[in-house]
């Protein structure tokens, strides 16, 4: 076939010979398809299997085959990357645990500074030391059983 028989449906511009006709020798490596030397090695093609005019399998972006190897340079962007987002993972969870540690340990103050303060106040509407009455006394130290056993609660509230 030359290049006056050649139509639109079988060469992709005009004047060019049909796709089939232009690449290597066949079953000699050549792949076939538009501009590429003959001899260029490759499976499958990216039109034509040579001179058999048979259509080879197109695969992704039209280079053939099913499946292509991944060039090493996307190998290591992809390793660069996964490294990456496994260190700001990492201290990511680090930073979080911190936080977290503080705020429980911020938890844990302001509880026991809460008690100490209704200790505080309540002490303020009692008669000094020296005047209490026996049950004020009895009533007090109760009171402060009490403040003891919450603060002790307080500690245990970040264990929940």
């Amino acid at each position: 076939m030359n290049e006056e028989e050649a139509t639109e449906g079988e060469a992709g511009k005009p004047g060019e010979p049909p796709i089939g006709q232009q690449g290597g020798k066949g079953g000699e490596g050549g792949r076939g398809g538009r501009g590429i030397p003959e001899g260029a090695g490759g499976v499958g093609g990216a039109g034509g299997k040579g001179a058999t005019g048979e259509q080879g399998p197109v695969g992704p972006r039209g280079k053939g085959g099913k499946y292509e190897a991944i060039h090493p340079y996307r190998w290591r962007a992809l390793t660069i990357w996964i490294v990456l987002f496994t260190l700001v993972g990492i201290i990511g969870i680090r930073e979080n645990r911190e936080r977290i540690n503080d705020i429980q340990t911020s938890r844990v103050e302001s509880c026991r500074a809460n008690y100490d303060g209704m200790r505080t106040i309540f002490l303020t509407f009692l008669p000094p030391h020296e005047s209490r009455s026996p049950e004020q006394i009895e009533s007090l130290a109760k009171f402060d059983i009490m403040i003891a056993e919450l603060k002790s609660k307080c500690d245990v509230q970040t264990d929940q």
